[in-house]
């Protein structure tokens, strides 16, 4: 028998050229589409979200959710810095992956004083000497970076 690639070189036709698989084209995110994914993300961000009998920590899929819009929209409304503040010390046990996610959250707000007097609370009464540190860091001001001369600018 003879092979089908052979046959058709034989009748005079060329064997198929192998050609590149084409990238895939990524979909660009159109402004509605970003709208609406603010929409969704703010929807997390809402009072009833940080509603500790109604959403345990334990559910942690929740408080995911919630610290990721948080943390995507950074709102500034004083209930939120207020809530922030008051779950802080119960949501920030040491070594846990969720309580390193409120952390993120709270150097966000960390220059709003509830939460700074939140977090100096938990460095203090914290006897977990690693976290204490990680948390005394975020309470420390973060440098400004320097300003390269002038002559360095204009060239």
């Amino acid at each position: 028998m003879i092979p089908l690639a052979v046959l058709w070189t034989m009748l005079g036709g060329q064997p198929a050229a192998v050609t590149a698989v084409p990238p895939l084209i990524q979909a660009q995110t159109t402004p509605l589409a970003r709208w609406h994914q603010r929409q969704e993300q703010a929807r997390w961000v809402l009072p009833e979200s940080f509603d500790r009998r109604r959403y345990p920590f334990t559910q942690t899929a929740h408080w995911q959710r919630v610290l990721w819009a948080v943390a995507v929209l950074e709102p500034q409304e004083p209930w939120l810095i207020e809530a922030i503040a008051a779950l802080l010390p119960e949501a920030t046990l040491p070594n846990s992956e969720l309580a390193a996610r409120w952390l993120a959250v709270a150097a966000q707000y960390r220059t709003h004083g509830p939460v700074a007097a939140r977090l100096q609370e938990i460095a203090q009464n914290t006897p977990d000497r690693r976290w204490q540190a990680q948390i005394q860091g975020l309470l420390q001001p973060t440098p400004a970076p320097p300003v390269p001369p002038l002559a360095d600018l204009l060239n």
